[in-house]
């Protein structure tokens, strides 16, 4: 359902555009030129997909492609583009059925909508290990809404994810780091006092519907099995996700892994 009332496009809700002049540029994704110009170590994918209301599958209805971007006669290009393949693009980061050692996923079905929440995990030596997480907001929104008509509904308030941890009670954590999609992760603050917890006292900063935000740090410990958890102003209690997180943090004297 389309909350029309309110939106830029009414919003005085008499059903009328309130911005018929808007530019073919205005509310698209902004991207700074150093994010897309370093080819030589990272990937590039975009990825989109049909609103469908009910959808009982929306993974079919989804896609990516991976491209090249390519500065040439004065505007950036998508060049190379690959297959488009079907699904959520943070599978092709993590496949869910064929995650590779020290990675895995796992999918969130929440009354009001799913989440995908993956790890990959990197050994660094010395006894240390990186852990990269990535949390999707595929279409969770915990949403307050007025009704006026059936063709006239106003958003009042929208809660998204505000808050995602990490049991790290066992190791010693270093080079903590949010990428939230802005040129600064200001807006995200974090403790480590046992668990690792991300959090972020801005609506504007949640993860909401249709983001994706990583978070990163390393340990003094190997990837085991345990549970992240989720929290948001719409959400009762922290939803805990099956994942991979640092086990018992080693103390320099067994770290290569004999026993």
């Amino acid at each position: 359902v389309w909350a029309r009332c309110g939106s830029i496009y009414d919003s005085n809700c008499d059903g009328s555009n309130d911005n018929p002049n808007l530019s073919s540029t205005d509310n698209r994704l902004l991207v700074p030129e150093s994010k897309i110009s370093d080819t030589a170590n990272y990937r590039y994918f975009y990825e989109g997909w049909y609103i469908v209301r009910e959808d009982v599958n929306i993974y079919n209805t989804m896609g990516s492609k991976e491209f090249t971007p390519a500065y040439t006669g004065g505007l950036w290009r998508s060049n190379n583009e690959q297959t488009f393949v079907s699904g959520a693009a943070i599978d092709r980061w993590v496949n869910p059925v064929n995650p590779g050692p020290g990675n895995m996923s796992s999918e969130v079905v929440l009354t009001d909508g799913r989440l995908k929440v993956a790890v990959r995990t990197k050994l660094l030596g010395n006894g240390r290990t990186r852990y990269d997480y990535a949390v999707m907001n595929l279409d969770y929104v915990s949403a307050q809404l007025e009704t006026l008509s059936p063709l006239n509904v106003r958003m009042l308030g929208r809660a998204g994810i505000s808050g995602f941890s990490v049991p790290a009670t066992q190791a010693s954590v270093s080079n903590i780091s949010v990428i939230d999609g802005s040129a600064s992760i200001a807006d995200w603050t974090f403790a480590n006092s046992g668990n690792i917890v991300f959090t972020t006292p801005s609506q504007a900063a949640e993860i909401g519907w249709s983001s994706l935000y990583s978070f990163s740090f390393e340990a003094n410990a190997a990837a085991v099995a345990g549970k992240v958890a989720l929290s948001g102003r719409g959400l009762a209690n922290p939803v805990l996700v099956d994942l991979l997180v640092p086990g018992a943090g080693n103390t320099g004297e067994f770290f290569n892994g004999f026993e």
